[in-house]
């Protein structure tokens, strides 16, 4: 069966945003009904998107991935050279992942003589439309899926709408939901990290934590900082707190519980690789039990220390023995970003390589600077680059929202010129690769 289809999805998308119930996508929809799925890409992106698809009533033929065996979701995983035994006229390949570079280099590898479709926007307007079906038949946000989906999820729409819905009685005075601004000010998606100590020793740490200063952030210069980010926003739909470690901080209770009455913060969403327990774990159960903090424990599974990993294993027992729901992220491998080398590059590829890269929703402060991206904060806090494209506490006092929203909206900084993601093929790395002692 010839298929006639050739959807620009990224336009797509966009307009979907202003009408989720536009022809469009119920043409799509039924397209996509009317053929075989396969999906490039078994990962929790690949994976999503199959749940997705089931939702609209359509099933997934078949995963391909050369990393993976067997079979799931109901379906077999296959080899790149399945493309080989098939008719290209009966199925659509989905490109799945949510980082445009990957997606790119799978466009390379499917023959183009299938029909392909750029599962990063399918993704998007798919999941779009079920949330915001769920989200007007009052169904809670399962933040398990807002990971299969996409990374920057506080770009959503829909994630906006059941932020500020968690939050509705506790905003600013005069603020109104515009999901195109964030009402008033634009910055809508904030991190701090609050420990450069860590369990692991990772060689491709994005914030570079074996090569800094180990060191926790003082609760009371946290608690100064994010009342000061506080003061210049309108409202943090997605709040992360990240390490190094951050179970590691001896004041983790103090610091959840903290965030936890910060008015104009919507969800929390706590990172960590489980493989600490602290000693009053009993005393912040309940505190992870809050209906606004998401847990996200990274699985490294076999790429790290056993003994770590069984720790790990313990961490989310703990989890279930106290009904405690967390989302385990399976991160398999990294992209090797380099060592902040000087790579030359003019204005306009800085641009595009921010514009696709997946980091640039990861505006992150550790003890009174903020930074665009982690791998920012990394290159200067190893003196690998310059300390410029960051804003200081004393910056912040003197100025207003306005200067948050400029940062923001930045089209590229200058640690784009020292990075990996501009390459046509960005290398990748086994996750959590540890530093051997000498």
């Amino acid at each position: 069966m010839s298929i006639m289809i050739n959807y620009d999805l990224k336009t797509l998308y966009n307009n979907s945003l202003e009408n989720s119930d536009n022809d469009e996508i119920d043409v799509l929809l039924n397209t996509l009904k009317n053929n075989k799925i396969i999906i490039n890409g078994a990962g929790s992106a690949g994976q999503h998107i199959s749940s997705v698809l089931n939702k609209f009533g359509i099933k997934t033929e078949a995963f391909v991935d050369n990393t993976k065996t067997g079979n799931i979701m109901k379906s077999n995983i296959y080899e790149y050279n399945i493309y080989n035994q098939l008719n290209e006229k009966e199925y659509i390949i989905i490109l799945a992942s949510n980082f445009l570079p990957v997606i790119e280099d799978m466009d390379k590898i499917v023959p183009d003589s299938f029909v392909k479709l750029n599962g990063y926007y399918l993704n998007k307007i798919l999941s779009f439309k079920s949330c915001l079906n769920n989200y007007y038949k009052d169904k809670e946000l399962n933040m398990e899926e807002c990971f299969g989906c996409r990374a920057d999820m506080a770009k959503c729409p829909a994630f906006k709408l059941y932020s500020r819905k968690i939050k509705e009685n506790t905003l600013k005075p005069g603020y109104s939901v515009n999901l195109d601004t964030g009402g008033g000010g634009k910055l809508n998606d904030f991190t701090y990290c609050i420990t450069t100590k860590c369990t692991l020793k990772c060689k491709h740490c994005i914030i570079k934590a074996p090569f800094v200063q180990q060191k926790n952030v003082p609760f009371e210069k946290i608690k100064n900082d994010l009342n000061l980010v506080s003061e210049n926003v309108t409202f943090i739909d997605r709040f992360g707190i990240m390490g190094g470690e951050l179970f590691l901080h001896p004041q983790i209770k103090e610091i959840l519980e903290f965030v936890l009455q910060i008015k104009n913060f919507g969800f929390i969403q706590i990172y960590t690789n489980g493989n600490f327990i602290p000693s009053n774990m009993e005393d912040i159960l309940p505190l992870l039990k809050d209906k606004r903090i998401s847990l996200n424990i990274s699985d490294y599974g076999e790429n790290i220390n056993k003994k770590l990993y069984e720790n790990t294993i313990k961490f989310c027992k703990i989890l279930d023995n106290n009904n405690i729901s967390y989302n385990k992220l399976s991160t398999k491998t990294w992209f090797d970003l380099d060592n902040f080398e000087h790579k030359n590059l003019s204005p306009e590829v800085k641009k595009n390589t921010f514009e696709k890269c997946q980091f640039t929703n990861c505006i992150t402060m550790y003890d009174g600077i903020i930074y665009r991206c982690a791998y920012q904060m990394g290159g200067i806090l190893t003196d690998k680059l310059k300390p410029i494209d960051i804003i200081t506490e004393k910056d912040l006092k003197e100025k207003n929202i306005k200067l948050l929203d400029q940062f923001y909206l930045t089209t590229y900084i200058e640690a784009c010129n020292h990075c990996n993601i501009q390459l046509e093929n960005v290398p990748i790395v086994p996750a959590a690769i540890q530093i051997l002692k000498e």
